[in-house]
């Protein structure tokens, strides 16, 4: 069994609950015969913890995860793991709102960001090129950056989630992610 305090922050990452929550989901799923593809934005404690839950529940799983920081991004090197460090994008108000409606994201509305602020961030979202995300997704952790931004997953997974994929929104009463 996964030693789940084994994941304890300071508060910048998953919770205890949320860990066990996808424990027992990704264990359901298992039993269902699922193989599991993984997208998680905000790499970490959750890269760690999805490889110690795979090991313990003797399967496998292809984890995509993505960070602009090498600093708080997992640090091993795992066969399952395809760790991309980005860099961060951001644009207006009026085009982040826009592609909400499109539900299309517009990569030649985004500009590189200046320097990397990890609080409070705007309209900011990790640099996804072309081919980076697998065909399927049947788990998407949303748990980075910090801000608003993070609603730009949606944008770039809807289509690629499988029907009854599961989504975790790590934050996901401090920002508006369910209105978009």
């Amino acid at each position: 069994m996964v030693n789940f305090d084994k994941y304890k922050n300071d508060g910048w990452g998953l919770s205890k609950l949320e860990f066990e929550i996808l424990y027992d989901a990704i264990k359901h799923g298992k039993k269902q015969g699922y193989i599991y593809d993984v997208v998680e934005f905000g790499s970490g404690r959750s890269t760690e913890f999805l490889i110690d839950t795979m090991r313990d529940l003797g399967m496998h799983m292809d984890i995509t995860s993505f960070d602009d920081s090498v600093e708080f991004a997992y640090k091993e090197i795992h066969l399952s793991l395809k760790l991309n460090i980005v860099p961060l994008v951001d644009c207006d108000d009026k085009t982040f709102e826009q592609m909400f409606v499109d539900k299309k994201y517009d990569a030649s509305k985004m500009k590189d960001k200046a320097t990397a602020v990890h609080t409070r961030q705007k309209n900011t979202f990790y640099k996804i090129e072309q081919g980076m995300l697998p065909n399927k997704i049947d788990l998407l952790i949303v748990d980075g950056p910090h801000g608003n931004g993070r609603s730009l997953a949606y944008v770039h997974c809807a289509n690629l989630l499988v029907d009854g994929g599961l989504v975790l929104i790590d934050d996901a009463s401090h920002y508006p992610f369910y209105d978009h």
